[in-house]
């Protein structure tokens, strides 16, 4: 008697584990850029949402763990989803947006000016689990060559 709930149970284990599979979004990439995701339900309803691919702005920036000594620190490149570095954007370390910029918590993007010559520009908080700019701490960094 034991052994035959014991096969009920797996089988009904096992149509539980296709009917969840069977639920799974797939997402296919198409030619202009855009990612689209179907997603079936036991109805056989199809539901497609398609999301406009987005062009990634990269900026040269310092990151910091501390205020005063930012400036000693080499120049990275991040990268955001708009066109603006401001407060509230999320700062990621690849055009693909998938990996955050974390465990830092301060960060200067670098301007040029012209004729080659520039200075970084302010200094912002940012949050080190997020990557999210926060506020200008009202300092400026270091000038650069």
């Amino acid at each position: 008697m034991g052994a035959i709930i014991c096969i009920i149970l797996i089988i009904l284990l096992v149509i539980i584990v296709l009917i969840l599979r069977r639920n799974k979004p797939t997402k296919d990439c198409v030619l202009d850029g855009s990612i689209t995701t179907t997603t079936l339900t036991p109805a056989t309803t199809i539901t497609t949402t398609t999301v406009p691919f987005i062009t990634p702005t990269s900026f040269s920036v310092h990151l910091g763990t501390v205020l005063g000594t930012i400036c000693s620190i080499s120049e990275s490149t991040v990268y955001i989803t708009g066109t603006t570095f401001e407060s509230g954007v999320i700062l990621y370390v690849n055009p693909t947006f998938n990996t955050k910029v974390i465990g830092y918590d301060y960060v200067s993007p670098v301007y040029s000016a012209e004729g080659g010559s520039g200075a970084t520009g302010w200094i912002f908080n940012l949050n080190s689990t997020t990557g999210v700019v926060g506020t200008n701490t009202g300092e400026t960094a270091c000038s650069i060559a």
